[in-house]
């Protein structure tokens, strides 16, 4: 189907596609809604949503504008997803609506507003009323909604009418209409109201509430009446919210309907009567209200009122104030009260006025109104209104009289002739209004048997309504619309025995050439011309019921019923072209009515005068087979229309063209006793039409502009068509009865052909290949003698060639087909002309291969060089190297025109060209190779027809082009159904086409067409061409891996630096990379991180990656995503561990989640452990592992392990033994203090921690019977503090008994924690801060005060260390220092004690010490304290041991040590990484190496972290054992112990 036919289809596509259009909603909603639809429990509802998502959603389900019951199917999980998540959004977010992210201010919108849209679309598409029921019925939602829309909306100036801007006409709308849903709950709104409505809620666009009114009910009102008088679409929601508001039985027991109906009318007077200007809309509302009042009420309700409304609607149609002259413009109000009569007929007069209006829905409305005023009047009036619409549709009938008959052939002859309708300056509004109003007469029985022929006839003049708009657009479908559904009503509604009575004659149709007596025939006649013949789809359907209700409701009148409706379809009728060629001609069949009928529509507008080239084309050959089937039948008619010359346009002459031309073709093919007989009737007419005087003539190919190809075609196919003539005309002068040819062409006319020719050169584009062909063909067999065809022959080929050479491509093309089809016609008619021309032929074909013919005379040439003439020239000719070369020029051809790649055409073309010299070229083995490489190569190229292409050449023709290679090849020469089994783009075709590069003569040409494959194609391909790729490199030989890595190297250098392949085999480069392909094919990496395997190709790499510096410009982000995978890949020997390519690249990956977004890179390595598995790549050049087996090996005291200087370097203290970097001097250092913190070194402290925690008791008592809160935290920080002091310095700052715990101790750590992000990001800058003066820092950076301070403070003490060094006496002091001691330690050399050496350990000790074990303490205080149960078990437990138990004595409490070890746990200490680096050795993770020098570290977090929020009781918390005095059990002291382990590794390393 072409694309003009689709559009008219496109109702066929819908229903085709609707599954899975449907199955894309359903699937798209929730994911438009919530955040995580897979979380459990759900999550909620999003705030924003992006109003190009909307958008989409809308567009998606306006698709079923067309066919809305196809989303009946699916409305639940549409629909209910958008009322719950508005519901979802009213309960959470009410308060959000406004608070807009204002750098998304312009792309999102709230949820509300977009929900809306969606449910508004729905309603538009398929209905309110059946939307209205996914509706919520709750009765609590009605404040939840009032309130919202209330907060929402802004208020509305007091006596204006105009609407806020806050909320859009679709929110206001769609909450209206929900409101109005929830008004119908069962109970009184009394009992839902929870407070009384605002006074500000009184307008006076609205009547006085009462005050025994509930609070909802006001609010109700309020809202309804100020949108009843709305511009937009909200009014109608109101009116209905107001209506069931009114019908409610608690509000008409309150006088609600009472009061609203008489304010209501007051208000309408008021504005009618005043002389000063108002809103028409005041009016329309008000009009709308009372309409939906009256249709809900009985007439006891609306008695009352009923004089009143009269009135009101009386005054607006007469117009005699301003007001109801804004209202609507009418006569004069009459001086005294109307009578019934009057008032009846001024509302005809305004129905019949309406039946044309613009708008759709008031001419329905109109119609529909009418039809129903009519049914109720008397047989007089009724006849008299019949009389006044037939009146209307005959006033723009024009009938135009011809001389057409239809008497040529067959039994039935016409008694008259049949004039033509003329629909010209008919209204096709009105018409289809007044069909309609018709159509409903009929559908009610309302149309007199005297006006049922008259009626009948009028349908059927509207079943041939067409018009067109200036843009070419059809108008008239309207009315043949309404027709149908007349043709419908008649036949559904009217019996047998009243049809009977009609005479055939008396509808005046000109499809009853035999003024048949019956009318069902006629009928039947035109509802099978429409349903075969009209273009619209919709109607041809219609036509089809209708038929269908004809024969079914009056059996064995309709001639061959039964057969009629099996063959005239409801589904056959959907397509086009299959209406109009297999429905047409099997109803014509069937009889000699339908046969007229359907001929006379073939030449009208709906076929051979169709604006569609296309179809008219299709109708051409329809006509042809009518002709054949049926005899002269179509000649009379179309010859008439010829010489009366009837055509308006080119388009209309064209298609007579055509026609007449397929005529003369049948003609041409029909048995000898029939020749006779069809040939007399056509009577010279097609030698006429190709005269120059003839109504289309070479002028019109030169004039028409972009139409000019139609004059082209209809010259080029009439001369074929006398073409095919003469040849018959010469077979069968061997038969006597057959005639002399009269349509044969004199010679004079050769020159006047030729031009004809060649001026449609320069349209072979725009025409079926077959024209220019056939035309030349044609010329060529109208020439008598040898001498004449030479001279055809050679004027086409080289007064053609230099003429036309240098014009257009097109017009070469067109030289090219004419010129085959010539030399072809030379070999059936004339085999003595072959010899002389083929060399000169061959070379013309040859030269329009080169490089620089255009692509369009390219594929021409090839198609014409498969002809079996040439191919016996080429078995013959010695010398195969123009056209081996010319076919491999066309194999590589990669052309492009207007932006889109047309070398692909050029490329199928040469491989269909390659196929068919099977057996015919005999090339060298050479030859063969070159042509079979390219051919394979374009068997896996990217474009889904060059493969499927290339898969059929080397299928069908295996020995043309194969040579013999290997295994592969035999199979396919024997079993070649097993590749034409195969999808193009499956692995498995990949995987048995890639054998095929195991031979070194074809890998080439094979491996730079699977480059585009694997690199650019669809996703299906691009996953198949990969797949299989992956396949063949780990399963075949090292040494072939070898050699397709390398020639895959040689293609990207050769490409280089700007190539057509060079981007797609980098990209297959890095997806080898990438998947690890590459690096499980080298051997294990040697310290350089490079592989040993094969150094040619380590050196390929190694080229590639220097050469690859050229190419890091531009801004396509693909690109440097594949410079980026392919760097990475190959210069960094951790390519085969996973992780983002961005971290990756950059360390600035870890700056962003720590720096911008506050420290998260902990959880983002969490994110990426889900992701990748238990070892990452999160660095350039440093990995992370999550598995509590290998934390041990990590951070093992066996074994060489520096630190990373990035992670050091962050806490400007390198010369600490925690900021050493290198093993050796880390042990050193670590020595010298490394006793200090053994267990019996602690237990000497008992008396010092003991006086501290004295103190700190003594503090916790002075809060006790206040109300001030105790900073645990900070209290425990200063006891460890003062304790970590007093054991290095010997000193202390006594921070427990600060007032308020030294707050400023607290602020400093934790400040100091944080600038090591920013310190990191900032390389280097540690080493410039010692010579930056402190004053200058905190004034620059005021943040960095408390940091300055510590360390000044840090440089005091150990600057007294050192200068009290001469004086220092251990003995004189109560327990040893540590600092003092590192200071006179025998064990460290003079380098290691200099200043900054102190100070720096110093702020290790002090800050360490300090922090953990307060975090610790703090963490498992609350714990204890949180959990009673444990409280109270402890305190048992320790008032066993009394209050002076010693250490030793607490060791042995069970339930204190479980208390303890859980609160190390829940503590986790320092929550970052602390990486190590292996300088000399590998180490292995499963099937991973990690070379030397690379950073990895393990967060112990990630293990040892509580699966239950704090609080929560779980395994996270002391087994229910221990709260019985048991011990711990063994796996927990396991994970403890191995905590514990972490914790110090925190602390000191």
């Amino acid at each position: 189907m072409d694309e003009e036919q689709a559009d008219d289809y496109s109702d066929i596509k819908l229903q085709r596609d609707s599954a899975n259009l449907r199955a894309e909603l359903c699937a798209s909603i929730p994911l438009f809604l919530y955040q995580d639809v897979n979380a459990d429990p759900p999550s909620p509802v999003r705030k924003w949503v992006k109003q190009s998502n909307t958008a989409k959603l809308a567009a998606l389900i306006n698709t079923f504008q067309e066919w809305p019951q196809l989303l009946d199917t699916s409305l639940r999980p549409i629909a209910e997803p958008l009322v719950f998540a508005f519901k979802d959004y009213i309960q959470r977010y009410p308060h959000r609506y406004f608070k807009v992210p204002q750098r998304h201010i312009d792309s999102v919108e709230p949820l509300p507003r977009a929900v809306c849209k969606l449910l508004y679309t729905l309603c538009k598409v398929r209905g309110t009323n059946v939307i209205s029921i996914f509706f919520s019925n709750e009765p609590s939602l009605l404040e939840l909604l009032l309130d919202a829309f209330e907060m929402w909306a802004s208020p509305t100036i007091e006596g204006d009418s105009s609407i806020d801007n806050t909320l859009t006409w679709e929110e206001r709308h769609i909450m209206l209409l929900c409101l109005s849903h929830l008004t119908q709950t069962p109970f009184d709104l009394a009992i839902i109201s929870s407070s009384d409505a605002e006074q500000s809620s009184q307008t006076s666009l609205m009547p006085p509430l009462l005050s025994n009114f509930p609070g909802v009910a006001q609010r109700l009102l309020a809202l309804g009446f100020r949108y009843l008088f709305s511009v937009s679409k909200e009014h109608e929601a109101a009116k209905l919210l107001l209506v069931r508001l009114c019908m409610r039985p608690d509000m008409d027991r309150l006088g609600l309907k009472q009061s609203c109906m008489e304010w209501l009318l007051q208000s309408l007077r008021r504005l009618l009567d005043s002389s000063e200007p108002m809103s028409i809309h005041r009016v329309l509302g008000g009009l709308s209200f009372l309409a939906g009042f009256f249709k809900s009420c009985d007439g006891v309700s609306i008695a009352p009122f009923v004089m009143t409304v009269l009135d009101c609607t009386e005054k607006i149609s007469a117009g005699g104030t301003v007001n109801t002259q804004t209202a609507y413009a009418s006569a004069a109000v009459p001086d005294s009260e109307p009578d019934d009569m009057t008032l009846l007929g001024n509302i005809i007069d305004h129905l019949m006025t309406c039946l044309g209006d613009k708008d759709n829905t008031v001419r329905f409305a109109a119609s529909k109104a009418l039809s129903i005023v009519t049914q109720k009047l008397d047989p007089d009036m009724k006849e008299q209104l019949l009389d006044a619409l037939t009146e209307k549709l005959r006033d723009d009938l024009i009938l135009r009289e011809t001389a057409n008959d239809m008497a040529a052939a067959g039994p039935f002859k016409p008694h008259m002739a049949s004039p033509e309708k003329d629909f010209s300056t008919a209204d096709a509004l009105q018409w289809q209004g007044l069909i309609l109003t018709m159509s409903h007469l009929l559908y009610r029985h309302s149309v007199p048997e005297a006006k049922l022929p008259t009626v009948v006839g009028l349908l059927m003049n509207a079943l041939d309504f067409e018009q067109r708009s200036s843009t070419g657009a059809s108008t008239g479908s309207i009315v043949r619309d309404a027709a149908c559904f007349g043709m419908w009503s008649v036949a559904r509604k009217y019996t047998t025995t009243e049809l009977t009575r009609i005479a055939g004659s008396a509808v005046g149709s000109r499809r009853n050439p035999w003024q048949l007596t019956s009318v069902f025939p006629v009928l039947a006649a035109e509802l099978v011309l429409t349903a075969a013949l009209d273009p619209e789809g919709n109607i041809r359907r219609a036509a089809s019921a209708a038929l269908q209700e004809l024969v079914g409701r009056h059996p064995d009148v309709v001639p061959r019923g039964i057969d009629l409706v099996q063959i005239v379809d409801y589904q056959a009728v959907g397509l086009r072209s299959r209406a109009m060629s297999d429905v047409a001609l099997q109803a014509a069949n069937l009889d000699p009515v339908y046969l007229y009928a359907l001929v006379d529509g073939l030449l009208s507008w709906r076929a051979i005068a169709s604006p569609n080239v296309v179809i008219r084309r299709h109708a051409a050959t329809v006509v042809g087979k009518t002709f054949y089937l049926h005899g002269s039948v179509p000649i009379a008619p179309l010859q008439q229309r010829i010489e009366d010359g009837q055509a308006q346009s080119l388009d209309e002459w064209h298609g007579l063209y055509l026609a007449l031309a397929e005529i003369v073709r049948r003609d041409s093919g029909t048995s000898c006793r029939s020749v006779t007989t069809r040939r007399d009737n056509l009577a010279g007419g097609p030698i006429q039409l190709l005269r120059e005087d003839g109504p289309i003539s070479t002028d019109d190919i030169v004039a028409k502009g972009k139409k000019a190809y139609l004059a082209a075609e209809a010259l080029c196919t009439m001369m074929s068509a006398l073409g095919e003539s003469s040849l018959a005309s010469i077979v069968d002068r061997d038969n006597e009865s057959a005639p002399p040819n009269k349509d044969s062409a004199d010679l004079e006319d050769f020159e006047y052909h030729m031009t004809i020719l060649e001026q449609s050169y320069e349209h072979s584009m725009h025409l079926p290949p077959i024209v220019i062909r056939a035309a030349a063909v044609s010329i060529f067999n109208q020439l008598r003698g040898l001498a004449q065809k030479r001279l055809l022959l050679y004027k086409i080929l080289y007064a053609g060639k230099g003429q036309i050479i240098g014009r257009t491509p097109e017009a070469r093309v067109g030289w090219i087909i004419a010129l085959g089809g010539v030399f072809q016609a030379c070999l059936e008619r004339a085999p003595a002309l072959i010899d002389e021309c083929r060399v000169s032929v061959y070379d013309a074909l040859i030269s329009q291969l080169g490089g620089r013919s255009h692509w369009l005379s390219k594929t021409a040439a090839l198609r014409c060089l498969y002809k079996p003439v040439y191919l016996a020239f080429v078995r013959s000719d010695p010398n195969m190297m123009p056209l081996h070369q010319a076919l491999l020029d066309c194999l590589d051809d990669r052309s492009v025109a207007n932006s889109r790649e047309v070398g692909s055409e050029v490329r199928t073309q040469a491989i269909e060209t390659i196929g068919a010299f099977n057996g015919v070229v005999h090339w060298n083995e050479a030859q063969r190779v070159e042509i079979f490489g390219r051919v394979c190569g374009l068997a896996l190229e990217k474009i889904d027809k060059i493969r499927d292409s290339a898969r059929r050449c080397i299928v069908k023709y295996p020995d043309a082009v194969l040579p013999k290679v290997n295994r592969c090849v035999h199979v396919l020469c024997t079993e070649p159904e097993r590749m034409a089994a195969l999808s193009t783009s499956s692995v498995m075709y990949f995987n048995f086409m890639l054998n095929f590069c195991n031979d070194h003569r074809l890998r080439p040409a094979m491996m730079r067409g699977l480059i585009t494959s694997a690199s650019s194609g669809g996703e299906a391909l691009l996953s198949a061409a990969r797949l299989a790729i992956s396949r063949f490199v780990t399963t075949c030989s090292a040494a072939d891996a070898e050699i397709f890595y390398d020639s895959l190297l040689v293609i990207i250098n050769a490409e280089m630096p700007a190539g057509r392949l060079l981007w797609p085999g980098l990209e297959v480069l890095a997806f080898l990379l990438e998947t690890d392909i590459i690096q499980s094919f080298t051997e294990p990496f040697n310290g350089d991180g490079l592989s040993t395997r094969t150094s040619s190709l380590m050196t390929g790499w190694r080229t590639l990656l220097d050469r690859m510096t050229a190419l890091q410009k531009g801004s396509n982000l693909r690109n440097w995503n594949t410079l980026v995978q392919v760097y990475t890949g190959l210069a960094s020997p951790l390519t085969s561990i996973p992780g983002p390519p961005l971290a990756a690249l950059t360390v600035h990956y870890q700056t962003y989640y720590n720096v911008i977004k506050g420290g998260q890179f902990l959880f983002k390595i969490q994110d990426l452990h889900r992701r990748y598995g238990p070892i990452v790549r999160i660095g350039p050049n440093e990995i992370h592992i999550n598995d509590p087996e290998f934390y041990e090996q990590i951070y093992s005291l066996h074994g060489r392990w520096d630190k990373d200087p990035a992670f050091v370097n962050q806490f400007d203290n390198t010369d600490s033994a925690f900021g050493t970097i290198h093993h050796d001097l880390h042990r050193i250092r670590r020595r010298a203090f490394q006793s200090f913190f053994s267990k019996q070194k602690i237990i000497s402290l008992e008396p010092l921690i003991q006086s501290r925690v004295d103190k700190l008791c003594q503090r916790l008592e002075d809060f006790a019977g206040t109300d001030k809160e105790v900073p645990i935290r900070h209290a425990y920080e200063c006891l460890t503090n003062d304790i970590v002091m007093e054991y290095t310095l010997g000193k202390s700052d006594h921070s427990v008994e600060h007032p308020d715990f030294n707050p400023a101790l607290h602020e400093t750590i934790k400040l100091l924690g944080m600038s090591g992000h920013y310190m990191k990001l900032i390389p280097g800058i540690q080493s410039i801060l010692p010579f930056i003066p402190p004053s200058l820092i905190t004034s620059l950076v005021p943040a960095m005060a408390p940091i300055v301070a510590l360390q000044k403070q840090c440089n005091s003490l150990a600057s007294t260390i050192i200068s009290s060094a001469p004086s220092y006496d251990p003995k004189s002091r109560s327990h040893p220092t540590v600092c003092h001691e590192i200071y006179y330690s025998d064990e460290l050399p003079p380098s290691e004690k200099t200043l900054r050496r102190m100070q720096h350990e110093i702020e290790t000790f002090v800050v360490a010490g300090t922090e953990t074990t307060a975090h610790a303490l703090a963490c498992t205080t609350f714990h204890v304290l949180n959990d009673v149960a444990v409280l109270r078990a402890l305190k048992a437990e320790l008032a066993t041991a009394g209050d002076e138990a010693a250490l030793q004595t607490l060791e042995q409490l069970p339930f204190l040590t479980a208390v303890i070890l859980e609160g190390l746990r829940l503590s986790y200490g320092v929550a970052t990484r602390l990486p190590r680096i292996s300088p000399d050795q590998a180490i292995r993770y499963g099937r991973y190496t990690i070379p030397p020098g690379v950073s990895h570290s393990s967060l112990h977090v990630l293990d040892a972290a509580p699966s239950q929020p704090v609080g929560v009781p779980g395994p996270a918390h002391l087994p229910p054992a221990a709260l019985d005095g048991a011990r711990a059990t063994p796996a927990a002291g396991e994970v403890s112990r191995q905590f514990l382990k972490g914790h110090e590794a925190v602390r000191w390393y």
